[in-house]
């Protein structure tokens, strides 16, 4: 595998990971909104819109290199951590 082929595969990778993280994050705003915690809904959504322009600027790396992403790849590997306790979430 060439240099740019294993660079296009580890971009991908991190395209999906990104897409997973940005996922469990627009999920635990709506519950920290939907438990009145608004300040936490608030910082996790200036995560969220982070995490989506690092998502953006990786996909155009990706193409960049010659790269072409396929949906069909996605695997989420890990589970995502998704907290309706306030709690449980500050102890991970």
């Amino acid at each position: 595998m060439n240099a740019n082929a294993e660079l296009i595969k580890d971009l991908e990778e991190l395209v999906f990971g990104l897409n997973s993280q940005i996922l469990a994050c627009a999920i635990q705003c709506k519950i920290f909104k939907d438990k009145g915690f608004l300040k936490l809904e608030e910082r996790y959504k200036a995560h969220l819109k982070e995490e989506q322009e690092y998502l953006e600027k990786t996909i155009e790396k990706m193409i960049d290199f010659g790269g072409k992403i396929n949906l069909n790849n996605i695997n989420n590997k890990e589970e995502l951590k998704i907290f309706e306790n306030l709690i449980e979430y500050l102890k991970n």
